[in-house]
């Protein structure tokens, strides 16, 4: 059975990219769609941040749709520029994560305002680190983009989704459960699992 599953997933590999780059898309869109700028809910301020994690989830799934085809066409050196591409968008991507998390913290006291440059601050190590040097180093474009996506699940996206859990369950509890509207308290919830399980 297991075997009949992995075959299946490694035919219809391309197709499950694209269809996951479209969830993420929605995602993305949706959210941008109905931020609202002027609510004073810190969790609609927020959510510019979710729409762009969204969006750039997508175009990194599908880069890896497109990737091959590119390579197909046009040979290897096209495949090293889009590949250092794709693990830029992931970077960005994973770090809009991180600051919406942070931003679902807020309001932060004054000697604690710094905190919200701590996903800036990790990106650039990132950048500088496995993505930079890392490049420089490993002399195998394929492992040179295990390394960067391994180094970026590790340092940015594992903080960057407890801190967007952890977001969401204080916004849940400080500004949704007051307002005593059970559908979007659960549907909150529902988010926050959703990100504790990304």
């Amino acid at each position: 059975m297991m075997e009949f599953i992995n075959d299946f997933l490694y035919q219809y590999k391309y197709v499950s990219k694209l269809a996951y780059g479209l969830l993420f898309f929605s995602l993305g869109f949706s959210v941008f769609l109905h931020s609202r700028n002027f609510s004073r809910l810190i969790l609609a301020k927020s959510l510019p941040w979710l729409g762009g994690f969204g969006l750039l989830t997508a175009l990194y799934e599908w880069l890896e749709v497109v990737i091959p085809l590119q390579t197909l066409v046009h040979g290897l050196s096209d495949q090293t520029v889009l590949l250092i591409f794709q693990q830029l968008i992931l970077g960005l991507s994973l770090s809009s994560l991180f600051q919406f998390g942070i931003e679902l913290l807020r309001p932060f006291s004054s000697q604690y305002r710094w905190v919200r440059l701590v996903p800036t601050f990790i990106l650039i190590i990132w950048l500088f680190g496995p993505f930079i040097i890392g490049f420089s180093l490993i002399p195998d474009i394929k492992d040179w983009v295990s390394f960067t996506a391994g180094t970026a699940a590790r340092f940015i996206c594992l903080p960057a989704s407890v801190i967007a859990t952890v977001g969401l369950i204080h916004q849940q509890r400080r500004q949704i459960k007051p307002m005593k509207l059970p559908f979007i308290d659960t549907m909150v919830r529902f988010a926050a699992g959703g990100l504790a399980a990304y």
